[in-house]
């Protein structure tokens, strides 16, 4: 399906496009701008910088996946020189500090994605992917092992979900599947997934299998507030990643026994815990154990962004239906969906322009879902949402986006070059949405 978007929009995101690669294209520069007096953030824990050398989230890996896609829709512009830049910065930094994970966006896969997205289809770094393909074979046996044993009653968050978790590592191998013993170590993620779908008995009521206990919560407010632990049901932490995983996996052509009964199982779920307001369905974002027996939800939260909220769960719900060919499902997505439109943007919950609790995201998945679909009717919200953005480019601005951060009743402007939460994702979402290829960046995310 073609993209149409008009003349004046690509030619202004074009513009901006080009301004901010040009901006992020010297490392030396990027680390300046980034470590600016005045540009630490403090959430509650301290102050700091959003910058990690190795992090797709907000380090080198995020700006080579951006540089990646400027040579291969500029191939004589040089890009590839600048990646190769960033790429050789990251190798000196991961040198002096070794890796601190396995995560797609924290650890050794981070360096594998900059990598590929920088080697021209496999052209170039192929030693160095060897040498991180290697490294991940050697240690996921035990890790994984462990998150299995884990299953019955110590159930982290961080061991399925996409950020942290198998879901994102188990993405990347997708991307790898030709690779045998890559794909080996993707079917057993996905075979640890189906085993996280299955019910199991806590304090003597039975509950789906991703109940995450107290002690395993991962911020002090979440164990206050939910001193029995919770169901999380956001794309970014929750079970609409593993879905997502699964129902991917599926449609290509990669799956394990049980893995289809998973996924009904984890999407009925969904569907149990969807919410309805006066504009359509909704998800919060956690579902509490006493909720969970007493079939209701006791905290309702509302944001309308890829990381929690009904674009992500939709989105999800959306795979699933592709993978099990029900119409059913993909029109009960598409009703979601479109019910965040029907609210007021007021109470969306995003003030951002970036992509992980932002505007940014909710447009990746709105042109997602248009070109899965053709509905006309997202064509037009993503529309809207395209002149948002650029609307909110701000010539004032060392990197021209700001990620907005809420604090209490005040907001916190912040400067931040990465994917989630900066302008190598604006970049990058911009490049879609004017170029006809269809990119594998954002598998990342879960939502392709």
């Amino acid at each position: 399906m073609t993209k149409t978007i008009n003349i004046e929009q690509t030619k202004r995101l074009n513009e901006i496009l080009m301004e901010l690669a040009d901006l992020l294209k010297d490392p030396e520069n990027v680390i300046q701008t980034v470590h600016a007096e005045g540009n630490e953030i403090d959430l509650g824990s301290g102050k700091h910088f959003s910058w990690e050398d190795g992090s797709l989230a907000d380090g080198y890996p995020s700006i080579c996946l951006l540089l990646g896609e400027m040579d291969r829709c500029f191939p004589e512009a040089g890009w590839d020189e600048h990646g190769y830049l960033h790429l050789r910065a990251l190798q000196e930094s991961i040198q002096k500090t070794g890796f601190s994970s396995l995560s797609l966006w924290g650890g050794v896969l981070s360096m594998a994605m900059a990598a590929r997205s920088l080697s021209k289809g496999g052209e170039r770094y192929q030693h160095l992917l060897d040498q991180l393909h290697q490294y991940y074979l050697d240690c996921y046996p035990d890790m994984l092992e462990q998150s299995i044993q884990n299953l019955q009653d110590n159930v982290r968050m961080q061991e399925f979900d996409v950020i942290q978790g198998w879901s994102g590592i188990g993405r990347y191998l997708l991307l790898q599947k030709e690779h045998p013993e890559l794909r080996k170590s993707l079917e057993e993620i996905l075979h640890y997934l189906v085993l996280l779908s299955q019910d199991k008995e806590v304090n003597g009521q039975i509950v789906p299998g991703w109940h995450v206990p107290q002690k395993n919560q991962f911020l002090e407010k979440e164990k206050e507030e939910y001193p029995n632990g919770n169901f999380n049901c956001g794309l970014a932490h929750g079970i609409p990643g593993p879905l997502a995983l699964l129902s991917i996996a599926s449609f290509h052509g990669v799956e394990v026994p049980g893995q289809k009964e998973a996924i009904r199982r984890i999407t009925d779920w969904l569907l149990q815990w969807k919410l309805i307001d006066d504009y359509g369905p909704f998800w919060t974002y956690r579902i509490s154990l006493e909720g969970h027996q007493a079939g209701t939800v006791d905290k309702v939260q509302h944001r309308e962004a890829w990381c929690y909220g009904s674009p992500g769960v939709a989105r999800s719900i959306y795979l699933v239906g592709k993978a099990l060919e029900n119409e059913n499902y993909k029109q009960m997505a598409i009703e979601s969906y479109l019910a965040t439109f029907k609210r007021p943007s007021e109470i969306w919950g995003i003030d951002s322009p970036t992509f992980c609790h932002g505007l940014l995201g909710l447009l990746q998945l709105t042109h997602r879902m248009y070109l899965d679909t053709g509905v006309d009717e997202i064509k037009e919200h993503r529309d809207r949402l395209i002149d948002q953005m650029i609307s909110m480019y701000d010539k004032e601005a060392p990197l021209r986006y700001y990620d907005i951060i809420p604090m209490n009743e005040d907001k916190q402007y912040h400067t931040n070059a990465g994917l989630l939460g900066g302008v190598a994702g604006i970049a990058l979402v911009f490049i879609h949405l004017i170029h006809d290829h269809d990119p594998d960046w954002d598998s990342v995310f879960l939502i392709n």
